[in-house]
């Protein structure tokens, strides 16, 4: 491993009560993060932030930098709604009932849940974990209603796909889970997490989804919604069912304390963290996730947590390296992913890629251009990026594109990604719903026909998108 450059060989050598507090302000090696966090910002339209870093299990780094809507600055006492974050701990959770017998990945819902419809009954709880249950995404239906009524009413619903056969998000897995978690232990879910993970009082954390009268404790974050007018607005909209999927609210200092536990195996050892990390075996699909963990490699270190679209958590386990990111919303689409994959690069060299650099580097040129270079950047991305690599690269800028609103700059990228690869269905899937999207019906027919040209078995052949 590299020599580190001196301010951040400090930063990562410091002690676990030196902890560095970034507010306006800046000692030992957190300027060069601080003035990074804060370009980004910038550039991105980010109100508020906190970033949390550790090493080992001890707390390294703890900085706060923008304002709530109210003007008053972001503080330790900061709550954050943490989105995705949500699913980790809950996941989590699951893994500690396994740890101590009460639970096991080859359980059927049937064993723990009663009355739930027919063919749910031998769904088993890995599959749930790993997102590949085949539920259809139910939890629109009857907010109000109760378990057994909400069953009644869903139960014919077939299945969407075998179970174990392919990934897909869907937020009635992890209500299941919640509902596991308080059945075998008994308590709500709520009472369960504090009790037996993130400690402390209460009054910096706490599972909602619809705005409550706790949003009122300490300094909880309204949401930013850069579609309304670029005013910071409430966005806490969703069903009561959705708490387990995102509905946790937190300070940083109390999810980095729960980080700090699970990374010190203070809630089940170190071969259970293993197995909660060990990528699912699914049947027809081929996706990094394990038991309700991404994995996300760098540079082909492995990295496991979550890249929200406001809030990420990462850990690096080789490099005994976690950053956590909080913030409530940006102006043209998530850079949560890119901010931590930027100072892992920074603090562990071994972690920088630097293509991936370069590339968000071109990402922020096109945002601060609002998309009017995009002929300029086709041609760098063209140079920079090897042929066999460059599709993914054009349709990310055609997508940001379409987020900063410039839909003459998304065509270019768009028709450039099909003129490059011909014979790609991805490339034309996209051209198809681009064309759809600006209402021009003669260009998506003529591209969803290339595309069952290239898979006449395609979906859309079935069952063409309107």
């Amino acid at each position: 491993m590299k020599i580190l450059p001196k301010l951040l060989l400090l930063l990562l050598l410091l002690p676990a009560q030196n902890v560095v507090l970034a507010q306006d302000g800046e000692s030992h090696g957190s300027k060069a993060i601080a003035k990074y966090l804060r370009d980004k910002m910038e550039l991105h339209g980010i109100p508020a932030l906190a970033l949390g870093i550790l090493k080992k299990d001890s707390i390294v780094f703890e900085g706060y930098y923008g304002k709530t809507s109210k003007g008053l600055p972001i503080s330790n006492q900061t709550v954050f709604k943490t989105f995705g974050i949500t699913k980790l701990v809950v996941t989590t959770a699951i893994f500690k009932l396994i740890n101590a017998g009460r639970l096991n990945l080859d359980d059927t819902l049937s064993k723990h849940l009663k009355d739930i419809p027919n063919a749910w009954k031998k769904i088993q709880l890995k599959q749930v974990l790993a997102n590949s249950s085949g539920i259809h995404n139910v939890l629109g239906f009857g907010v109000n209603e109760s378990n057994s009524r909400f069953f009644e009413r869903i139960g014919k619903l077939p299945l969407d796909f075998v179970p174990g056969d392919r990934y897909d998000l869907n937020a009635v897995n992890y209500w299941l889970l919640g509902e596991l978690i308080e059945t075998i232990s008994g308590e709500p879910l709520e009472q369960y997490v504090w009790k037996h993970m993130l400690g402390g009082n209460g009054t910096d954390f706490w599972f909602t989804t619809y705005l409550s009268p706790n949003a009122a404790r300490a300094a909880r974050l309204e949401g930013y919604n850069p579609w309304e007018n670029g005013h910071l607005n409430v966005i806490d909209r969703g069903y009561a069912r959705d708490r387990a999927s995102n509905g946790l609210n937190s300070s940083l200092p109390r999810l980095m304390n729960w980080t700090k536990k699970l990374l010190a195996n203070r809630y089940f050892p170190e071969k259970t963290k293993l197995k909660m990390w060990t990528p699912f075996a699914y049947t027809n699909y081929d996706m990094p996730f394990s038991y309700g963990w991404y994995h996300y490699p760098v540079n082909q270190k492995d990295s496991y947590g979550i890249n929200g679209s406001r809030t990420t958590l990462r850990i690096f386990p080789e490099q005994n390296l976690t950053l956590i990111l909080m913030t409530n919303g940006y102006g043209y689409y998530p850079v949560q992913k890119e901010i931590v994959n930027t100072l892992a690069g920074m603090l562990v060299p071994e972690l920088k890629n630097t293509q991936e650099l370069w590339f968000y580097e071109t990402c922020d040129d096109l945002v601060r251009h609002k998309g009017s270079n995009a002929s300029a950047l086709f041609k760098k991305t063209k140079e920079k990026i090897p042929k066999n690599e460059l599709e993914p690269y054009l349709i990310s800028l055609g997508n940001k594109s379409l987020d900063l609103k410039n839909p003459e700059a998304a065509r270019l990228f768009f028709e450039v990604n099909g003129q490059e690869f011909p014979n790609s269905v991805k490339a034309f899937e996209r051209l198809t719903l681009f064309y759809r999207s600006q209402g021009l019906s003669d260009e998506a027919r003529k591209n969803l026909k290339r595309v069952l040209e290239l898979v006449p078995a395609h979906q859309w052949a079935q069952k063409p998108k309107r």
